[in-house]
């Protein structure tokens, strides 16, 4: 997992960014393992204490006001927020509405474009291409 700026955000900043992440998660009523690992990793990587690791866990079935996350965190970091949510919610295969709704309203926040959004997006879609194409090398080893 490469370094990451979230890292470097105050506590409360990075907790915000988490609960944000399992609401895009839970938001569509669909939970997958893969959302869950991703969330796990993203709560790995930036830093946040086992212990309140918990209390975020239970954002997956009692997710926090997503408004009141809006806006109890910085336009910095939900920057970042917005990056990730648009990984877990692609992580299924498809994007419910209810996820992008969440995800309007991020960019919304933050005064993204749509034309900026659809980049997002299409970074997003390459990002998913670029980590299939180790399995062109794995399985040729593989098979040794």
């Amino acid at each position: 997992m490469f370094p990451d700026p979230v890292g470097l955000f105050p506590l409360n900043e990075r907790l915000s960014y988490a609960h944000i992440l399992v609401h895009i998660a839970a938001v569509d009523g669909s939970l997958v393992r893969e959302e869950v690992q991703a969330i796990e990793g993203y709560m790995g990587k930036c830093l946040i204490p086992p212990g309140q690791r918990d209390e975020i866990r239970q954002g997956f079935e009692n997710p926090k006001s997503f408004g009141e996350l809006l806006n109890n965190i910085s336009d910095e970091i939900l920057q970042y927020a917005l990056r990730d949510a648009i990984i877990v919610a692609s992580i299924d295969g498809e994007y419910d509405e209810s996820e992008i709704a969440c995800i309007r309203e991020i960019a919304s926040k933050i005064d993204m474009s749509d034309e900026e959004l659809s980049k997002v997006f299409d970074w997003v879609k390459s990002g998913w291409k670029w980590n299939s194409g180790y399995k062109k090398f794995i399985s040729k080893n593989s098979q040794k």
